[in-house]
């Protein structure tokens, strides 16, 4: 299940890993399993209520290369320069932003703000420092919809929720929404 904007995992930075981690591919199985039942980008273990600093990333061509016709913003444009031709997935373990570059707005939403859309802030490019399975580190350029999912997940890592890169406009805007959603029962 994944967890909505009133359940506190949300806002609570998660615990690195540290190996050997028993629980880790399983838990990456999990986090892989439901982004493709779900047929979304990316979750982060927060979402499901597990503090550690993991996250999966998935793009399908047919995500990543129609991702402009839906959404015509910059992010996609880039998306489009690059067309994927098989399934893009990235393990995010203890990942960092090291360098980022190219600031704009982005339309954005998130599974733990359903129905709720808002024009935020991103970087176009960023390097980021990410452990693999073995334990070593490695650091890779994202860029458009990756860099973005990317400083996506990290947030949600970091208990950065979506709401809080919201301009005061676009808190108006979403406030009877987002008032909704926390309205609901917490499981």
């Amino acid at each position: 299940m994944i967890l909505t904007i009133r359940h506190e995992a949300l806002r609570q930075k998660s615990e690195p890993i540290v190996l050997p981690d028993d629980d880790l591919q399983g838990l990456i199985d999990s986090l892989d399993e439901q982004v493709d039942g779900l047929g979304k980008i990316g979750l982060a273990a927060n979402q499901i209520g597990i503090l550690k600093k993991v996250g999966v990333i998935k793009f399908s061509p047919q995500v990543w290369n129609g991702e402009a016709e839906k959404n015509n913003n910059k992010s996609v444009v880039a998306a489009k320069i690059d067309p994927i031709e098989k399934e893009m997935k990235v393990i995010l373990i203890n990942p960092e932003i090291i360098s980022h570059d190219l600031e704009y707005d982005v339309r954005e939403g998130c599974l733990s703000y359903p129905g709720v859309f808002a024009t935020i802030k991103r970087y176009m490019v960023c390097t980021v420092k990410n452990m693999k399975l073995d334990g070593t580190y490695e650091e890779f350029e994202a860029r458009g919809l990756l860099a973005q999912a990317c400083q996506h997940e990290i947030d949600h890592m970091n208990g950065i929720t979506f709401e809080n890169h919201f301009s005061p406009v676009q808190k108006m805007i979403s406030q009877n929404k987002i008032k909704r959603i926390k309205s609901k029962v917490v499981k």
